[in-house]
């Protein structure tokens, strides 16, 4: 799961989605570490991908707090938050509260 998890990131970074994919990426990372898993080459180049893209929207402070944070949850939350259905219908993402989950209340519906 994990690695699957660090690839989903990267589509995620493209369509700007970057709190997302910044917690994605940190949990999966994070799982691999732990559990001592050998790392693909796809997990390689979605880390690197994952990682310009955020770089280049966000800066470094905001960037490491958002890799923090999904290293700090355990990665079966995290890909659920990242996958469900909660994100703001205009796109937007979460990423200038790093520590602040959209929920589905929060969301207006029509």
């Amino acid at each position: 799961m994990a690695s699957s998890a660090i690839i989903i990131a990267w589509p995620l970074a493209q369509r700007g989605q970057l709190g997302r994919s910044a917690r994605l990426l940190g949990a999966g990372l994070e799982f691999q570490k732990t559990a001592g898993a050998t790392r693909e080459w796809m997990d390689h180049a979605s880390e690197a991908a994952v990682s310009d893209i955020l770089h280049h929207e966000l800066d470094a402070k905001n960037v490491e707090a958002l890799f923090e944070e999904g290293r700090s949850r355990p990665l079966e939350e995290v890909v659920r938050d990242a996958l469900s259905d909660t994100q703001p219908r205009d796109g937007s993402d979460d990423t200038n509260h790093p520590g602040q989950l959209q929920h589905e209340s929060s969301v207006g519906h029509s």
